[in-house]
């Protein structure tokens, strides 16, 4: 605080105070500066006060956490140490802690500071909720934030930004990604994106483990560490050039999972089907974006899901197999859970809500915002999704959230007239994907009620993942 008036003198005095949180009050603990403040006179090492500080004042105190500040004037009342400490009155003196005061000529003083506060009661906030629907906040478990791409790109959120999206739409709690690389120690990547996460985030948040670098000490050293430290979600890929690991890597973070007791998530699409299609139609000059739907096959979507279904199966390591898009794909999901296999599979709102006609599109600046992998594919894919998820064959939907800049920062990074192959894959959805689902369900366009809008957007989560995170 600065200015403090007392009777009809005004003291000018500066002072720094660490908040501390005692049940529920807050407790100040003030560090008067020895400045031009308060006037006094100096002699060698003593200092002698003109003023004494006893009294109460009326102090305006603006209390800062991160990005948000309040503002309140309040009275507090300075009371020397060494006299007789009062009682607080019940909700009326709360707050109290020491304040030490400067050595005076004769003696060393110290202050209790009270805070005269209103009664708790009038503190509280009342919203009314009548005729509202008051529901779980949202748990948003894949999605993208301020990572680092392959290519080197960042998504264009920061962990400020992509969380108020994630809170205006609905969410309490994200689980974005720690993306590790060849060559990358693991654990200093996790430490990294949780120094991003933790001065910017203003929901809650835990993070994906990336493993894109399987060595031998990454799998057997710092994996096991980081899991019993409490990061409990691993993330692969089996496709993408710097992305994706073999058959036999993916073999032994299941097992390294399953021994410690995380979790497997997993983007699987069929390399090798993808390379070659997206060599095939490079070469036939085929570069627009609507051609990105092209080079991802439904079939490299079925095949990839068989190879982790029959890995999971055998390790008896349960994984999350990420945005299903495809219904071809989802009947693979399907046959896998009707003979007991033990997974999870989602889809994201993209593939409930959109189609591939949005890639094809004249202006190129329009299609390449609806590029991300896998595709978005037919109407009669997104039809049989929906059904994937009333009949529970998937088990939550996400959004795949992963924001590029529409400039040469971003999407066209390699220029205004890119091929499909050279736009990054990604669109926004942090803030869209509870809207959109309860709007289908509000209007009866689904086979959905609230419970089970609340099950696929916060339970099922909460769940799968939360329950095997203790961070």
């Amino acid at each position: 605080p600065s200015g403090a008036n007392k009777a009809e003198e005004t003291i000018t005095f500066d002072a720094s105070a660490t908040i501390d949180r005692d049940g529920d009050n807050l407790i100040f603990l003030w560090d008067f500066d020895d400045s031009d403040g308060i006037q006094r006179e100096e002699s060698g090492s003593e200092v002698t006060w003109e003023y004494n500080i006893e009294g109460t004042y009326v102090v305006t105190l603006t209390v800062e956490d991160g990005q948000f500040s309040q503002t309140k004037t309040v009275e507090i009342e300075v009371i020397p140490k060494d006299s007789i400490r009062p009682e607080a009155d019940a909700g009326s003196r709360m707050g109290v802690d020491d304040c030490d005061g400067e050595e005076t000529s004769d003696s060393s003083r110290e202050f209790y500071l009270y805070f005269i506060c209103e009664e708790k009661e009038n503190n509280d906030r009342e919203i009314d909720a009548t005729n509202k629907l008051v529901l779980p906040g949202g748990i948003d478990s894949h999605c993208h934030i301020e990572q680092r791409s392959a290519s080197g790109l960042v998504n264009s959120d920061t962990f400020l930004s992509g969380t108020t999206a994630a809170a205006l739409g609905g969410n309490t709690t994200i689980i974005p990604f720690a993306a590790q690389y060849e060559g990358d120690s693991l654990t200093n990547i996790v430490q990294e994106y949780h120094e991003l996460a933790e001065n910017n985030a203003i929901v809650d948040y835990s993070m994906h483990m990336i493993i894109a670098g399987p060595s031998d000490d990454v799998i057997d050293f710092q994996l096991p560490k980081l899991i019993r430290e409490g990061h409990s979600s691993i993330k692969i890929f089996m496709t993408y050039d710097r992305l994706r690991i073999d058959d036999n890597s993916i073999q032994r973070i299941l097992e390294q999972a399953k021994q410690c007791g995380a979790m497997v998530s997993v983007h699987a699409e069929n390399h090798e089907m993808i390379t070659k299609k997206v060599k095939e139609l490079l070469d036939n000059d085929c570069m627009h974006p609507k051609y990105h739907t092209d080079s991802h096959p439904v079939d490299g979507e079925v095949d990839a899901f068989k190879r982790i279904i029959r890995m999971s199966e055998e390790t008896k390591q349960p994984v999350m197999i990420f945005h299903v898009s495809s219904e071809k794909g989802l009947n693979e999901i399907k046959k896998a859970k009707s003979r007991g296999v033990q997974f999870f599979s989602e889809t994201c709102t993209q593939y409930l809500s959109l189609n591939s006609n949005l890639l094809n599109q004249t202006n190129i600046k329009e299609a390449a915002k609806w590029i991300c992998s896998p595709p978005v594919r037919d109407q009669s894919d997104s039809e049989a999704l929906w059904r994937g998820i009333e009949e529970k064959t998937l088990d939550l939907v996400s959004s795949d959230h992963a924001p590029y800049s529409f400039d040469e920062k971003g999407k066209f990074f390699m220029g205004n007239n890119p091929s499909f192959k050279e736009i990054p894959n990604g669109m926004p959805g942090l803030h869209w994907r509870l809207p959109i689902i309860l709007n289908k369900v509000l209007r009866k366009q689904c086979n959905l009620d609230l419970h089970d809008f609340i099950r696929i957007t916060s339970t099922m989560p909460a769940k799968i993942y939360l329950s095997l995170i203790h961070i």
